[in-house]
């Protein structure tokens, strides 16, 4: 009978392919040898301790997850989507700073929501400042039917005719202030790379690059 492919035997597979012991491996994660072996026979593991695998063996298993949504280790869509939307939170967070960094674009990224806004108000808790780059899961900020905020502004749809990557303009009417967004899906560095300068050479529109 073939054995079902789990997250955990994806990397007890690359962990063998590179040539290391489970002792081996435990020193690069911190844990006992034990320890490894219940790692592989995991099909969940929370993305925290993914990311240092990831890391440690210099492979990305995040990809893997977004590629097959069966290694997430659940079977309920609203659970499932929940696993995929932290999978794309830890590789944006991983990945987004360094492409900024690469690119040369002075910026910063915050994380929160304005303290007058009620947590059942959607809105993306993800920014990259000064640029005002919003960033949402599931979907975009205006095509969510409980965002109120969407009818004090005016919002034009951008759309890269090479990646298919969608960015939304915000105007608001009364302040004339202006934000960005976009939805954070699973993306390599490479797609980061190309939403964020299609954002910042055809969206932003400033010389920046």
């Amino acid at each position: 009978m073939k054995e079902s492919k789990t997250i955990g035997s994806l990397i007890k597979a690359e962990v063998e392919k590179q040539g290391l012991s489970a002792v081996d491996f435990g020193k690069l994660i911190g844990c006992e040898r034990q320890n490894v072996y219940k790692i592989y026979g995991r099909a969940y593991i929370d993305t925290v301790q993914l990311a240092r695998i990831s890391k440690v063996l210099n492979h990305n298993f995040f990809l893997d997850i977004a590629n097959d949504m069966a290694l997430s280790g659940v079977d309920d869509k609203v659970a499932c989507q929940e696993v995929y939307n932290r999978t794309a939170i830890a590789q944006f967070c991983e990945v987004v700073p360094k492409v900024l960094y690469k690119m040369h674009v002075d910026s910063f990224i915050t994380i929160g929501r304005p303290l007058e806004l009620s947590l059942d108000v959607p809105i993306p808790e993800y920014t990259i400042n000064p640029f005002y780059l919003t960033f949402s899961t599931n979907q975009l900020l205006a095509d969510n039917s409980d965002c109120w905020v969407a009818a004090t502004a005016v919002i034009e749809k951008y759309t890269d005719s090479e990646t298919g990557i969608v960015i939304d303009r915000w105007i608001f009417k009364h302040s004339g202030f202006v934000l960005y967004n976009m939805l954070l899906d699973y993306k390599t560095e490479q797609e980061w790379e190309q939403a964020i300068r299609f954002f910042l050479t055809r969206v932003y529109r400033t010389s920046v690059l």
